[in-house]
């Protein structure tokens, strides 16, 4: 049988597809590919986010551990390929998306058998841990290529992979598990009324100013908040 198809879902793919490719051509655009106006560094930041929402949104509990790591596996093995043919640096080092896909993936397998109450109190743990790993840890991403191995460090390949990478685990963790609560609890369904909208409208001002007066969410490697 086959199911039927949520339009929204495949918008929001495209939404976050056309905002990756400019997200990409951006820096491109502006001189030190870093002083782009706020209004564009915003809609930049947005592609990432929402990939791993729907990460979260697609996951099935009915899977077998088994088909879980299969496909992690895959997005592991796909990320380390990237790392090695395009970037020339050795993999499971500095973390891009599609390593925290796939450990994410792995980690929702027992994140979806968990009940509300927790998952809710694991989400809130990775926003605290994250806000203080990005206020007392200074940001720096070191890259090693295949001709620096003897610079390999443990202690690094750890920071990255926890807090310091292109894309550890605090904070993007949470969008995946986020988007996997949303769609188990059709949290997304309880939302479309008009006070949630208000709420929703209210936290995402907040937000929006909040990370155009502060400098600790404007990194000085990349584009994006």
């Amino acid at each position: 049988m086959i199911s039927k198809r949520d339009h929204f879902i495949d918008f929001l793919r495209a939404v976050a597809i056309l905002l990756m490719f400019f997200a990409h051509l951006l820096p491109h655009f502006s001189a030190t590919g870093l002083d782009a106006i706020f209004v564009l560094r915003l809609l930049s930041s947005f592609p990432a986010p929402l990939f791993l929402l729907l990460t979260g949104l697609n996951f099935s509990e009915n899977q077998v551990f088994k088909e879980v790591l299969y496909k992690s596996l895959v997005f592991l093995g796909v990320g380390a390929i990237i790392d090695v043919v395009i970037w020339g640096i050795i993999p499971f080092y500095s973390f891009d998306v599609f390593y925290v896909i796939g450990l994410g993936y792995l980690l929702l397998y027992f994140y979806s058998k968990w009940r509300l109450f927790w998952q809710i109190v694991a989400l809130c743990s990775i926003v605290l841990i994250t806000i203080f790993l990005q206020v007392y840890y200074q940001k720096n991403i070191p890259e090693v290529t295949f001709s620096q191995i003897h610079a390999y460090k443990l202690k690094e390949v750890l920071q990255n992979l926890l807090f310091n990478g292109w894309f550890p685990l605090f904070p993007w963790l949470l969008f995946i598990l986020l988007g996997f609560t949303f769609k188990q609890y059709q949290l997304m369904q309880r939302f479309k009324n008009a006070f949630s909208l208000v709420i929703g409208l209210v936290i995402l001002f907040i937000s929006i100013y909040g990370l155009s007066k502060s400098s600790l969410f404007k990194p000085d490697f990349a584009v994006e908040l």
